[in-house]
């Protein structure tokens, strides 16, 4: 794309088959490299009627964000919508720039985005990831109410619409009922152990009665029936009731606790409150685990689980070690696919349609 031969015919597919070659070799800031100059060079006559001129406008900005450059990806996106902005394609370049702007950490961008994004939208599995990507967006710039409002409408897709779902629309919402519980755990952290002691049955009932809310809110995650959230929330269970049971323990009394007589006081209270905890944990555990077993699921959280079942009944779970037992699970791609290179070097391949 020299500029003594950028303006000849031949010079656009040169540059397309360039750019899915440095593609499929894994070569990303390379080809976008490419991808940017194509569409810097959309204006010229042999690359404005060249029918993969828009897909290289697109790719830089997907390229870009998977690289890391998440300012220069936002740039090409908008370049891109001045250009393009009627286009099916601009609706997930508004995502994309959503996530440069979450990326390079300006939430309030990214959520004005994914708004904006989600009023157009008509993809349901689309809706559920971006109402997540929002509500984390929202939780980071201080909007508590409009990420509350955010992921219950993930929800709602899920428990309501269920069935017009895709794998992705379900992982999404399963994800965003994962967080509504991980936000009653927030509530539960906030209120002290520590403080007057008359108060202390008060606050300790307060306590139990979030996590029991967390623990029914986990379990509905379970119900949605995502491998990956289903675990997670079981552990989340087991969890939160065995860290509840060890801070009772570890809560050093007041300073007004001084007499014998006090502390016995004092210590029976927090005994009355630890001892159901770390059985509820326990048995959280244990239902856990035969859960994931029964399903066949095997990942950090099973491992988890397994672990916690050694601490808390090494007569029953001995510790358990195994070669090859380290698992790992993933989450869906982080970005969408690229249009895919040519099989060939003299061969233009057409774009594949990006689904998100």
């Amino acid at each position: 794309m020299g500029p003594d031969y950028r303006d000849r015919p031949e010079s656009p597919t040169g540059a397309w088959i360039a750019m899915t070659t440095l593609q499929a070799m894994g070569l990303f800031g390379e080809a976008a490299d490419i991808a940017e100059q194509m569409a810097a060079l959309g204006d010229r006559p042999s690359y404005a009627k060249f029918e993969h001129e828009k897909d290289a406008a697109y790719n830089a900005v997907v390229l870009r964000e998977a690289t890391g450059g998440h300012e220069r990806a936002v740039a090409d996106g908008n370049k891109y919508l001045a250009t393009y902005g009627t286009s099916a394609e601009a609706d997930e370049v508004v995502f994309q720039m959503g996530r440069a702007h979450q990326n390079a950490g300006h939430a309030k961008d990214a959520a004005e985005l994914y708004k904006r994004y989600l009023s157009r939208a008509k993809n349901l599995d689309h809706r559920a990831h971006g109402l997540v990507l929002l509500a984390q967006a929202q939780i980071k710039s201080g909007d508590e109410r409009g990420a509350a409002s955010s992921l219950e409408d993930a929800v709602t897709l899920g428990t309501h619409r269920a069935r017009e779902l895709g794998s992705d629309g379900k992982y999404a919402a399963a994800h965003a009922r994962y967080m509504q519980g991980e936000r009653v755990l927030a509530k539960f952290e906030q209120i002290q152990i520590q403080g007057d002691v008359k108060q202390l049955k008060a606050r300790l009932k307060q306590k139990t009665e979030l996590l029991k809310e967390a623990a029914k809110v986990f379990l509905d995650c379970v119900s949605m029936g995502v491998a990956e959230w289903t675990t997670a929330a079981l552990y989340q269970i087991g969890h939160v009731y065995e860290a509840f049971a060890k801070g009772l323990r570890d809560s050093p009394p007041p300073p007004e606790v001084k007499t014998e007589d006090q502390k016995a006081d004092y210590q029976a209270q927090i005994e009355e409150f630890a001892v159901p905890m770390e059985e509820r944990s326990l048995d959280a555990f244990e239902n856990g685990w035969q859960k994931a077993m029964s399903l066949g699921i095997y990942n950090q959280w099973t491992a988890k689980m397994r672990d916690a079942l050694g601490r808390l009944n090494s007569e029953l779970y001995p510790p358990f070690k195994e070669t090859g037992f380290e698992v790992r699970s993933q989450a869906p791609l982080p970005l969408p696919a690229l249009i895919e290179a040519p099989n060939r070097p003299v061969a233009v391949a057409a774009p594949a349609r990006v689904k998100k």
